[in-house]
């Protein structure tokens, strides 16, 4: 049998051909016989015999076939084998032919040179590839597959070169990943050229572009070997930025040492208070160098700091209040009281640190009421509300407020009744008095510092 019936199709044909025929019932041109049908009648088909009937005249003549109508011609073809040896007959007889065969050898013959043209097409297609393809041939690569994919599967085992198509295709691939791979490392570098163009130059760095020249430097270490493509003019001008912004940092880092020192050291314990001052010490020395190394800036920065944040964490469990502390509020008043409160240390999270711990404040012991007081950042404000001041007793008030270091701060105040205070013009003659009086007094201090001087000389 011909390719296209394939194996299988091959010993169903073996298997019939050793079949002896054996006459089934007459359906066509019965002549008289007796049975009283006449000659020309035919009897009505099997369901099974007309469907196979049907099936073969659908099928397209032989000049107009097409390799899509291989599964066309194989199924009616089989489904001829899989009637009974009377159905064959009568198909036989419908299309007059002895042996089937007869019938469907001129479909195998045109189909078989059919595939023969296609499995060719492929492999010229294929034979087209490049023995080392690059990227202009991946057209040519794409059109060998599509026409490989399009061909029947019984058919894809002729094409004999498939294994170049698969290495050609592997080596477009790798070709791809390749470009892509240079693509983003080009892109990578100049992101980074033009992070760098876009930093000031050294003699002009403020404070203010430390962040923007860190994050060059980061973007420039993660090129690894791509580094050298960025040019060693840019490379300097970075690493010149980088020192200046350091130095700067460095220099403000001195500061708030010199500050903790001045201010703080009643919070510290001796360790402290000595690494800080080594800490200083070796900054001085490096910023009084004339051109110091990136490396020993840094790592005077980074120990200084390292002193500054251990004692900051004592330092920062101190809050100052800076408004409000012994206030009194008259009865009559319809202002609110207004207290402030800094955290010390380098940072002042105080706002921050009383909203985490839920805005807590209580007044004698008591939740301060909703709508009671306001609360705004400055340090942390905190304004308490008229309304609420009328309602609270005369005398002298303790205020708490919770932060969430686990500090809590007391701020005490007085209310008292407006009939107790002088009246303002008793207040204004009162303060008069006590001006002259003060004036009196530094006149006499005068008058004293000037008799002693004379009786030294």
């Amino acid at each position: 049998m011909k390719r296209f019936m394939g194996k299988a199709l091959g010993m169903v044909l073996s298997v019939a051909m050793m079949v002896s025929f054996v006459p089934g019932m007459t359906v066509f041109a019965a002549r008289d016989d007796g049975t009283g049908l006449t000659d020309g009648e035919v009897l009505e088909l099997p369901e099974d015999v007309q469907a196979v009937i049907d099936q073969i005249e659908a099928l397209p003549d032989v000049d107009e076939l097409k390799l899509s109508d291989i599964d066309a011609v194989e199924d009616a073809y089989s489904a001829y084998w899989d009637l009974d040896e009377g159905g064959q007959s009568i198909v036989r007889e419908y299309f007059d032919v002895d042996d089937i065969d007869d019938f469907f050898d001129p479909y195998a013959d045109k189909l078989d040179a059919l595939c023969s043209e296609a499995i060719l097409e492929v492999e010229k297609l294929i034979e087209a590839i490049p023995e080392d393809p690059t990227l202009d041939d991946e057209d040519t690569v794409k059109k060998a597959r599509e026409a490989y994919d399009a061909l029947p599967d019984d058919l894809k085992e002729g094409v004999e070169n498939y294994d170049d198509l698969v290495s050609a295709e592997k080596k477009i691939e790798a070709l791809k990943d390749a470009a892509e791979k240079d693509a983003a490392n080009k892109a990578q570098v100049n992101l980074v050229i033009d992070m760098i163009k876009a930093l000031p130059d050294p003699e002009n760095v403020i404070y203010d572009n430390y962040s923007d020249i860190q994050s060059a430097y980061n973007a420039y270490l993660d090129l690894g070997e791509l580094k050298d493509n960025v040019g060693k003019e840019l490379v300097d001008k970075l690493f010149a930025d980088l020192l200046a912004a350091e130095l700067l940092d460095l220099e403000d880092t001195v500061s708030i040492a010199e500050k903790f020192l001045d201010q703080y050291t009643g919070y510290l314990t001796d360790d402290q208070i000595a690494a800080l001052k080594d800490g200083l010490e070796g900054a001085n020395v490096v910023l009084a160098k004339e051109s110091p190394e990136y490396d020993e800036v840094r790592e005077a920065n980074v120990t200084l700091i390292m002193a500054i944040l251990d004692a900051d964490e004592v330092i920062s469990l101190h809050f100052t209040i800076t408004e409000g502390e012994d206030i009194v509020w008259l009865t009559n008043s319809d202002k609110s009281i207004t207290i402030r409160i800094r955290q010390e240390g380098i940072f002042d999270w105080a706002y921050e640190l009383f909203c985490d711990a839920g805005k807590t404040i209580t007044i004698d012991g008591e939740a301060l009421p909703e709508g009671a007081a306001d609360f705004s950042k400055g340090s942390l404000i905190i304004e308490i509300m008229p309304d609420f001041l009328k309602t609270l007793s005369k005398g002298e008030h303790t205020l708490k407020v919770v932060f969430d270091n686990g500090v809590t701060m007391e701020i005490r105040f007085t209310i008292r009744d407006a009939a107790d205070v002088p009246a303002s013009g008793e207040s204004i003659s009162s303060a008069l008095f006590i001006g002259a009086a003060m004036l009196l007094l530094a006149g006499a201090g005068f008058v004293v510092s000037k008799r002693l001087a004379k009786k030294e000389s």
